[in-house]
């Protein structure tokens, strides 16, 4: 019953453009089994690493899953389904104010890092594809 009943609140939110749907959840479990699915079929190796003592997170896990997904599917296509994708999650403190307009605090960091070729450099130098062409 609880499990139809949260499913219920994800689809108003996402109807109704509402707020997420936030619980407490350590992530690790939910990274781990999102990006092995993502890597399914593919010669890619995951290494996933989380910190023993992982703080647990207040997050809506739907939005997580969609946001982990993408970025594995990203580096998939990135890395031509083979190479290495690492995944580290550990507990971080923002100690001061930063360019990301993060409040200071306590946080849970997930760093992906793959094989692939990467952004090119006219892309990363702030030229659009337009400006290239």
């Amino acid at each position: 019953m609880e499990d139809a009943v949260r499913l219920t609140r994800q689809f108003l939110t996402f109807a109704e453009g509402g707020s997420p749907f936030k619980e407490y959840f350590n992530p690790e479990p939910l990274i781990r089994n999102i990006a092995g699915l993502n890597l399914a079929g593919s010669d890619i190796r995951l290494h996933l690493s989380a910190a023993q003592d992982l703080w647990l997170i207040h997050a809506d896990r739907k939005q997580l899953e969609q946001v982990v997904a993408n970025i594995v599917v990203n580096a998939r296509h990135a890395m031509a389904d083979k190479g290495e994708l690492f995944i580290e999650i550990k507990n971080s403190h923002l100690l001061k104010d930063n360019l990301l307009t993060i409040a200071k605090g306590a946080y849970v960091k997930i760093i992906f890092r793959d094989q692939g070729c990467g952004i090119p450099e006219n892309i990363l130098h702030g030229h659009t594809a337009s400006q290239i062409a």
